[in-house]
């Protein structure tokens, strides 16, 4: 249910609500219940293919009872996607000298909007670096990358905010990870990407 595909480029795509409820969400039994973010598995898959990437992604497992994207259900015995990750991320850091790793979630609205989390709710760029304590990034990847794409999508008619619906706030935020100080303790399972991620070579943005 978890699939690894490695590529070459500094990037590490992962796909944790990828799988499908085998329940119908419309029957009042099924409630209270979360989608998954459907197509989120192809899509991780595609991008990896166009930018030579690595991913990692749940293609089967649903959220509603295992959610991958929550740092204590990941850790499960019943689940190897702490592994697959620390194993793809290593792979990755032996060839480059930083990585980003980019979590990619669906959003049930019906428009051109993307909201990256990085770890703190940001009304601009600038604010990166009053916040750098909370982030699961670094400040200048905000400024600089961040804020590059944000510029790139607008002319493409997106607009782009920095967490203002999804920060990865959340201490049991898969994200949270990747926090380079400060962090909330993490399972030892996650325990390696986290000493990896202090030493400010992964850049992490959902």
């Amino acid at each position: 249910m978890i699939e690894s595909i490695h590529g070459h480029a500094p990037l590490l795509i992962l796909a944790p609500h990828g799988g499908i409820s085998e329940d119908d969400l419309l029957l009042p039994s099924s409630w209270p219940r979360k989608g998954n973010d459907l197509h989120t598995a192809d899509l991780a898959r595609e991008l990896a293919a166009v930018a030579d990437a690595s991913c990692v992604v749940n293609h089967g497992h649903d959220r509603n009872r295992l959610d991958l994207n929550r740092i204590s259900q990941a850790a499960r015995a019943d689940s190897d996607f702490a592994a697959r990750i620390t194993e793809a991320t290593d792979h990755l850091l032996a060839q480059h000298p930083r990585i980003t790793v980019l979590v990619l979630h669906g959003w049930h609205i019906q428009q051109k909007k993307i909201d990256l989390g990085v770890g703190a709710k940001l009304d601009a760029a600038a604010e990166a670096e009053a916040a750098a304590g909370r982030l699961t990034c670094s400040a200048e990847f905000v400024t600089r990358d961040l804020e590059a794409l944000r510029v790139a999508l607008a002319d493409s008619g997106f607009e782009t905010t920095l967490g203002e619906r999804w920060p990865a706030a959340n201490r049991n935020n898969l994200l949270q990870v990747f926090r380079r100080s400060e962090g909330p303790e993490v399972p030892s399972c996650f325990a390696h990407l986290r000493a990896t991620a202090e030493q400010g070579r992964v850049e992490a943005v959902q």
